[in-house]
């Protein structure tokens, strides 16, 4: 077992190749979801299950007028009209 260990982890002082293909692969990822999703004419945003904005593409700076920085961790709610923030809230419990 001491062996399995020892193979398959990497410490702290060394370098740990499957961890940095791993990252590099992560963003490599996400450059290309972002390039796609900002290429969109329409709003892409995503929300975590509390409800906080987690990803938002430019187009909802033309649409909804804040900035992605201005949404990020943001309840969505800022973004849905007052009319069916009752109805949305009561389908998040």
């Amino acid at each position: 077992m001491d062996n399995f260990v020892n193979d398959n982890t990497c410490d702290a002082a060394m370098p740990c190749p499957d961890l940095d293909n791993a990252i590099h692969t992560l963003r490599e990822n996400e450059r290309y979801l972002r390039s796609v999703a900002d290429s969109a004419p329409n709003a892409v945003i995503s929300s975590d299950n509390q409800g906080k904005i987690t990803f938002a593409n430019k187009a909802v700076k033309s649409i909804f007028g804040y900035s992605i920085r201005e949404v990020m961790g943001k309840s969505i709610t800022l973004l849905i009209p007052e009319r069916f923030v009752g109805k949305h809230l009561s389908g998040m419990e």
